[in-house]
C-alpha cells in the first residue's frame, strides 16, 4: 500500500468512527426518550439543567 492510499484509509476510518458514534448516541437518546415516556416524562424534562 502505498502512502496516499494509507491516507485515504484512514480518513475513511475516521469517517467511519464518527459515524459510528453519532448513531449510537441516537440510539442511546431514543432509548431513555422511551423510557421517560414509560415513565410519564419527556426526555427534555429529564434532561433539563437547573
Amino acid at each position: 500500500m502505498s502512502l496516499a492510499e494509507l491516507r485515504d484509509l484512514a480518513k475513511a476510518v475516521d469517517n467511519a468512527i464518527a459515524n459510528f458514534e453519532v448513531q449510537q448516541n441516537a440510539e442511546a437518546r431514543n432509548k431513555l426518550a422511551i423510557l421517560a415516556h414509560e415513565l410519564g416524562y419527556t426526555f427534555d424534562e429529564l434532561a433539563a439543567v437547573e
